[in-house]
């Protein structure tokens, strides 16, 4: 996905675990959803952790993000620290939607699974502010703000639980996950996937010098 491009090495291991399933008997289809667009949901996953993350928002800082919307419209964080409710209420709307499509989905498959993140673990990056940060992915910089919610955006905004199961480690030796999503209130389906998946390319190995 061009918004956080997942670096060859978590690519490589995600394939493998796919072939390990097929061979254990698994029918896998790959691809989205159909009616889920990961980029076209992000406006709308951005302005829905905004408004939850503003609501406590002090005047002088609803202030400033206002005047950070006049200059930049498409600021979805800004825009839900100071748009009028309606504009909440229709995000909603479209959250709902997703949700819909997920459950048509998942009346014919059991999970669905994707990369937690585009890179293995990084370095912390503090600096200010937030959305000046980048991280290297599979094809250059992006946005630390784009790249590091977008695989976990669709299952967020959906509502949907999401168990991260380990798969392998890197040549460097940094753990790799995958994010196993399934229906609604179906918690233990992701669970029990992730047992099952255990069982296909084995558990979780302590890194080396654990206790």
């Amino acid at each position: 996905m061009d918004a956080a491009p997942i670096v060859p090495e978590i690519r490589r291991r995600g394939d493998e675990v796919l072939d390990a399933l097929r061979a254990a008997g698994a029918t896998i289809d790959r691809g989205w959803p159909d009616g889920i667009d990961p980029h076209a949901l992000m406006p709308t996953y951005g302005y829905l952790v905004g408004a939850l993350v503003t609501a406590d928002m002090d005047e002088a800082e609803r202030t400033r993000a206002r005047e950070r919307f006049v200059r930049n419209p498409n600021d979805v964080f800004a825009a839900a620290a100071v748009e009028p409710h309606a504009r909440w209420l229709h995000e909603t709307q479209r959250r709902l939607a997703c949700r819909a499509q997920w459950q048509r989905y998942f009346a014919t498959h059991d999970v669905f699974l994707l990369p937690v993140a585009p890179t293995p673990a990084f370095p912390h990056d503090h600096s200010q502010p937030m959305e000046k940060r980048t991280i290297e992915t599979g094809r250059g910089a992006r946005p630390y703000v784009e790249a590091i919610p977008f695989w976990t955006a669709a299952a967020t905004l959906a509502g949907l639980p999401a168990t991260v199961a380990p798969i392998g480690r890197t040549a460097a030796g940094l753990p790799v996950g995958i994010q196993i999503v399934a229906p609604m209130w179906e918690d233990a389906t992701s669970i029990a996937f992730a047992d099952r998946l255990a069982d296909a390319i084995g558990g979780f190995t302590p890194p080396p010098g654990a206790a």
